[in-house]
């Protein structure tokens, strides 16, 4: 994840769940109890709630909310196993493709 300092890829990183969703990941994997997704790793555009976790929208007007709820599309992917390492940068409000409306600012690979 330095990488993703110089890229500017994320808003949010969860290191401390993921590495939590991981074990619990390998745990089901002895246990034999393994999900579809389990153990994936995956970034959640941060356009998506995920309770507890800040969700700005690449937004200043919502760079201090951290939601009660989860989004449907977060909980179903976690639902099933998926390693969350946290939520990426995009335009505000999802409104662009190219990735320089962001309040946090540009990502650049």
């Amino acid at each position: 994840m330095l990488k993703q300092k110089e890229l500017n890829a994320y808003i949010t990183e969860t290191i401390d769940l993921a590495i939590e969703q991981a074990k619990n990941s390998d745990q089901n994997y002895i246990n034999g109890t393994a999900r579809p997704l389990e153990g994936i790793p995956v970034a959640i555009t941060d356009l998506f709630c995920t309770k507890g976790i800040l969700t700005t929208a690449a937004s200043k007007m919502l760079s201090n909310f951290i939601p009660t709820y989860e989004s449907t599309v977060s909980h179903r992917i976690q639902d099933n196993g998926t390693v969350m390492l946290g939520k990426t940068n995009m335009d505000e409000f999802a409104m662009g493709s190219a990735n320089i409306t962001s309040y946090f600012g540009s990502s650049s690979g």
